[in-house]
């Protein structure tokens, strides 16, 4: 699980309003059709 908090950027102490603006600037700053694999990564976490 320790994974998702990489891909987040985050602590893994985060609570739950931190981890969904993670979450959200993270899915912005990524494109979807250039970096499809870095995209997935993140929606699965």
């Amino acid at each position: 699980m320790e994974w998702v908090f990489e891909t987040l950027g985050i602590d893994p102490q985060a609570d739950a309003k931190t981890i969904r603006k993670a979450y959200a600037r993270a899915l912005k700053q990524c494109d979807q059709k250039t970096e499809a694999e870095r995209f997935q990564r993140i929606r699965q976490a």
